[in-house]
């Protein structure tokens, strides 16, 4: 553990060893520090004169662990992915009808149930790893993924890469439900301390609560007003 980075030799001010003291007391209350050695080094944090004696002081302290989010929790999660599944097998169905009314039924249905895993693998990587980090169903539901602070020190929007890894993961342990594997897994976010999947652990994402869908539709129809009138501005200019 570290203070803000600074010249080493720099005078050290009032603020700078109280933020000292603050962290030492931290580190006690956390168990790192015995009483004795706390107040030893806070006597010698309030006679610190440079910058250097106070790092000296908290050097060999831990990092103080980021903070998590509010985390989704096992409801929400669950009404999403089923959501989402609906919509990627609604989407199937329809490429089954269509084929069924051109009459080419059997095509459309090899096609629909081998390009199913594929879209399902393309839909959550682009969604998760979106700037909103969630898809339509975890919009609805009020939710969003998001990197694990514990792995990148802060939560952050998810890669592209961990989305693709997180899919894939899902689908693999989904895969074993016939040995247990999937269920635990999907189980397994109602008594984890982050409220993690095992693919969520894999991946270094967490669920986090988000705004629900009906608290974003004053920016979708501002968008929506201002796409409209500029159409209708252009169409104007056109016609005069």
């Amino acid at each position: 553990m570290g203070l803000p980075a600074r010249a080493a030799g720099i005078r050290a001010s009032d603020a700078d060893r109280g933020v000292a003291v603050l962290a030492l007391r931290a580190a006690w209350l956390e168990g790192s520090l015995t009483l004795t050695e706390l107040e030893d080094r806070v006597a010698t944090a309030l006679r610190s004169r440079t910058s250097r004696e106070l790092d000296e002081l908290v050097a060999d302290l831990p990092s103080p662990q980021p903070a998590l989010p509010l985390l989704a929790g096992w409801w929400r999660r669950s009404a999403a992915l089923a959501l989402d599944h609906v919509l990627l097998a609604s989407a199937a169905a329809l490429v089954a009808g269509v084929g069924a009314v051109t009459g080419h039924a059997v095509g459309a249905a090899i096609l629909a149930v081998a390009a199913a895993p594929l879209a399902a693998l393309a839909y959550f990587t682009v969604a998760h790893g979106s700037r909103s980090g969630r898809s339509v169903g975890e919009r609805i539901c009020g939710i969003a993924v998001r990197s694990d602070p514990h792995r990148t020190q802060a939560v952050r929007r998810v890669t592209h890469g961990q989305a693709f890894g997180r899919a894939v993961m899902l689908y693999l342990f989904a895969a074993t439900c016939a040995w247990g594997v999937g269920v635990l897994n999907f189980l397994w976010p109602v008594w984890d301390a982050k409220k993690q999947a095992w693919h969520d652990k894999v991946a270094g994402t967490i669920v986090v609560r988000a705004p629900a869908l009906p608290l974003e539709r004053r920016r979708w129809v501002r968008r929506w007003r201002g796409w409209s009138r500029g159409a209708l501005v252009r169409l104007l200019r056109r016609s005069s």
